[in-house]
């Protein structure tokens, strides 16, 4: 069976159940979403998807003496969900929603990674006209030196889903991580105005220098 006859709609809906394993999103939720989603409507999309996101942010923070590790994943999952409530929107480029919702997808990820054990720290690594903007996640905190995985996405897909891809298996297989965006990628091309560009040796060598 499919979870949407919109063939987009299914493909997406299966893309964001593979952040399930990493606790990206929950299939139980996802489910029900789809269920509500109307097949082919774009603001049905976003308006079910954004519904979630915010059940799931209030009842991750409204519990504040609750488990940690249950606070952290419900904002990793609310994370998700702004993230996918964002994903239809940009065929009106200057749609105010797209700002305020992916601004509402950073800060629950933000939350999420202060809560990881280590942390996972955000920085800014200068390049050639524009600066890559990268998380880094330690699989200790030793110090020791450890090999570190760098991890980057596509034109339509965020560093931060790569944490629940591939970066917390990594982590627990005792490798560093890294995650980064360049121009054309979604933190850069917001708050930078920056589109791709073909060279992309120009993104990925200053994080490699960044790591040594």
């Amino acid at each position: 069976g499919t979870l949407s006859s919109d063939r987009t709609f299914d493909f997406n809906l299966l893309r964001w159940h593979g952040l399930a394993p990493y606790r990206g999103t929950d299939v139980a939720e996802l489910l029900a979403v789809a269920d509500r989603i109307v097949p082919g409507d774009f603001e049905s999309w976003h308006r079910e998807f954004f519904a979630l996101a915010e059940r799931v942010e209030n009842e991750g923070w409204a519990e504040v003496a609750g488990s940690q590790a249950t606070r952290r994943d419900r904002a990793f999952r609310a994370a998700s969900y702004y993230r996918a409530a964002d994903f239809f929107l940009h065929g009106t480029p200057d749609d105010p929603r797209i700002m305020q919702t992916w601004a509402s997808a950073t800060e629950q990820f933000d939350r999420a990674i202060a809560l990881m054990d280590p942390a996972g720290e955000r920085v800014a690594i200068a390049a050639d006209g524009f600066t890559v903007e990268a998380i880094l996640f330690r699989a200790g905190h030793d110090g020791t030196p450890r090999p570190t995985v760098l991890m980057f996405n596509g034109f339509d897909g965020s560093q931060e889903e790569m944490l629940h891809f591939c970066g917390l298996a990594a982590l627990e297989r005792g490798f560093n991580v890294v995650t980064f965006e360049g121009p054309g990628q979604p933190t850069v091309v917001r708050a930078q105005g920056i589109g791709f560009r073909h060279d992309w040796e120009q993104v990925v060598t200053p994080v490699v220098d960044h790591c040594a």
